[in-house]
């Protein structure tokens, strides 16, 4: 079902949407609708992860003996030493 709607946005913003719509080959309103498709309503847990990241968890086990706390202590001596 579609619906009408009225929105109040900056003309830059409108010229952009025109512009980012017309190399896509879509309507201004198919790409908003897009959009607005794509939010996710936030979780009422905040614990739950995004179903993005669920996917990913597990996928790449780390070796027991990894010493965690030296990588993050190199990796700050890199990005602040150097």
């Amino acid at each position: 079902m579609r619906a009408k709607l009225t929105l109040s946005v900056t003309n830059s913003a409108i010229r952009r949407g025109k512009l980012v719509a017309a190399v896509r080959h879509t309507s201004l309103s198919d790409l908003v609708s897009a959009f607005l498709d794509s939010l996710e309503i936030p979780s009422s847990n905040p614990d739950e992860l995004d179903p993005r990241v669920a996917a990913m968890y597990g996928a790449y086990k780390l070796p027991r003996n990894l010493d965690t706390d030296a990588l993050r202590f190199d990796s700050l001596v890199r990005k602040h030493l150097k």
